[in-house]
């Protein structure tokens, strides 16, 4: 028997609890806290985060895949935002498994591409970290993946996970 904590996925109408999904959160092969350096200086910095971070070290990074959300809030079509996705699935395909991150506005994977990047798991499944920049423009901050099936996925796969809010100095 495994002593791992479970994700229980469950409904209410007021009277009845329905149990929807239940699902084993198993964790990532790679989880122990690595070192933070500390003397990095600051224009080699790409990104820093205080929160939502997981677990590891991510050695061997040849290139990031970086949609500017600030761009990608201006798309009004939505044929041109699902094809921002479909690019992303085909560089996940093209670029070296493990060694590249994704950055993007929004929630990845979502069905709304008004809110993040469209995007299968099979479009990012190849990528060493995934990160989510919780925002998309002035009115709109969604959600973060936390939670959901999505981010599961992340973990089965030793994928990590950065969420980075601009907006709150981090």
């Amino acid at each position: 028997a495994y002593n791992y904590p479970v994700d229980i996925e469950f409904a209410s109408n007021g009277r009845d609890l329905y149990l929807l999904q239940c699902r084993a959160q198993t964790p990532a092969r790679h989880c122990a806290p690595a070192p933070i350096p500390r003397d990095i200086p600051h224009d080699r910095l790409v990104f820093t985060a205080h929160r939502h971070v997981s677990n590891g070290s991510v050695p061997d990074i040849t290139h990031i895949v970086y949609v500017d959300p600030e761009q990608y809030s201006r798309i009004e079509s939505l044929e041109r935002l699902t094809a921002v996705g479909r690019a992303v699935g085909k560089l996940n395909k093209l670029l070296p498994k493990r060694q590249f991150i994704l950055m993007g506005p929004g929630r990845w994977g979502t069905s709304d591409p008004f809110l993040g990047i469209p995007v299968t798991f099979a479009e990012v499944n190849r990528s060493a970290v995934l990160c989510e920049i919780v925002q998309m423009h002035e009115n709109l901050v969604p959600d973060v993946s936390l939670g959901t099936h999505f981010l599961n996925e992340l973990v089965e796969t030793d994928m990590l996970y950065v969420a980075l809010f601009p907006r709150k100095g981090d």
